[in-house]
């Protein structure tokens, strides 16, 4: 009998994953390897949200990379101090603090 962690959020395991998510994790696999994110470090797995279905690559850093609705892989980013999160082209948002402005300039800044 295998035990399951019910608390799990990110899985690894392809047997948790349902048809929708298999089909995803192809499209995402595929673009990986005619497309690899200059971003990406070692380490790359494929993993699922459990709780928000999304299918993502993650690297040894634990930098995300999904496929944007065109279907070209990018780094999902997440504000570390309001929170808000998103491809680089959705994080403009209204800021909380300095330093979320401060991240936000920085996001942008890598672009260039």
């Amino acid at each position: 009998m295998v035990k399951t962690n019910q608390n799990e959020i990110v899985t690894a395991d392809l047997s948790k994953f349902g048809f929708r998510e298999i089909d995803m994790a192809a499209k995402l696999l595929k673009e990986y390897a005619n497309n690899e994110p200059q971003d990406i470090s070692d380490g790359v797995t494929l993993n699922l949200n459990m709780n928000s279905g999304n299918v993502f690559l993650s690297d040894e850093n634990y930098s995300s990379f999904l496929l944007t609705d065109n279907d070209k892989i990018e780094q999902w980013h997440n504000c570390p101090y309001c929170g808000h999160e998103g491809f680089k082209a959705d994080m403009e948002h209204e800021p909380q603090d300095k330093e979320c402005t401060e991240y936000m300039n920085q996001l942008k800044q890598e672009g260039e």
